[in-house]
């Protein structure tokens, strides 16, 4: 108790008065002895050391993990599950649903089941139990149970055309008009052709659809001569479905048109003729479709063959009857909207 002599002895010089410290030291060795006791523990054999954690002293055995139960829960994403057959560790990516036993063991893990048996092993942090949800289902008092014969329709059912214009930009092989007007430079033309189609989108192989076209050619003839053929022309279109070559994606499409309406213009420095034809269009492309804001933008190329048959023929013309055709091929460009 040395500290209260200290602070009597301080307040005695304060006041500059005279005390007896043997009163002090009576009263000193009349006060009890204490002495902290240090921060120890004896183990099971008696032998002192320091503090430290002490595991609990009960151990869960495999039969009464098997025999507490099995509830239902749910793995969060980014926790760690242990393999009990070799002890790897695996991440788990997203969160899923599995079936672990009730019984948690002496270090905090649950351990899941798989295939009816324990599997892995994960802390209990990591693991949500989910009965308390799934028991919330109640069966209905009646219901309607789903039919057995259930039918799937490769079709669309609602027949949904979708439109797509089209351009046709390419060169002419005109054997038909070069026999007409006898004229080897009429053989070599261009032509372009506007269009509008509109296909259906069911899962058969073949797809049908429809088309409206407009087709612009012309041909020169000698003597500063020219021929414009103008035709409007409908019919039917069949195309595939699209199949991957080399990570490309391509499909075959083909066209068959009628117009009892086209016609040729002819200018030459004797005079202007004009010559009406039914006309016969058999269209053969193959496209590459790619994916865009609006659906598809397809790139093709074409092969067309035209039969021409003159009709209401006012002026004689010298012609061999040898089944000649105009043949056209060049590209395509089109959008198909979805």
């Amino acid at each position: 108790m040395w500290y209260l002599l200290l602070m009597l002895s301080f307040s005695v010089f304060a006041q500059n008065e005279d005390i007896d410290l043997d009163i002090l030291q009576k009263l000193d060795q009349n006060m009890p002895d204490y002495q902290p006791e240090r921060n120890v523990y004896k183990s099971p054999e008696g032998v002192q050391g320091p503090r430290k954690y002490i595991y609990p002293n009960y151990h869960v055995t495999m039969p009464q993990l098997l025999a507490s139960g099995v509830l239902s829960g749910a793995v969060r994403r980014g926790a760690r599950l242990i393999s009990l057959e070799d002890g790897t560790v695996y991440k788990a990516q997203k969160s899923f649903l599995v079936k672990f036993y009730r019984l948690e063991d002496e270090f905090g893990f649950r351990y899941l089941q798989a295939k009816g048996r324990p599997a892995y092993k994960i802390s209990s942090t990591s693991l949500e139990n989910t009965d308390l949800e799934t028991n919330l289902y109640e069966p209905p008092d009646q219901y309607t149970p789903a039919p057995t014969n259930k039918i799937v329709s490769d079709y669309n059912p609602k027949l949904r055309f979708l439109p797509e214009p089209v351009f046709y930009a390419g060169f002419v092989d005109g054997s038909y008009m070069k026999d007409l007007f006898n004229d080897r430079r009429a053989r070599y033309g261009t032509t372009t052709q506007f269009g509008m189609q509109v296909m259906t989108k069911w899962n058969w192989p073949i797809r049908i659809g429809g088309s409206f076209h407009y087709e612009r050619s012309t041909y020169n003839l000698q003597n500063d001569g020219r021929v414009i053929y103008t035709s409007p022309s409908i019919g039917p279109i069949f195309r595939t479905k699209d199949f991957v070559v080399l990570d490309f994606p391509y499909r075959f499409q083909m066209q068959y048109r009628l117009s009892p309406y086209a016609r040729t213009d002819v200018h030459t420095r004797g005079g202007d003729l004009t010559l009406n034809f039914n006309s016969s269009d058999l269209v053969i492309s193959v496209e590459h479709p790619e994916k865009n804001g609006w659906g598809e933008f397809v790139l093709g190329l074409f092969f067309q063959a035209q039969w021409l048959d003159l009709r209401h023929q006012s002026t004689a013309v010298q012609i061999i009857s040898n089944n000649q055709t105009n043949n056209s091929f060049g590209a395509s460009f089109s959008q198909v909207f979805e």
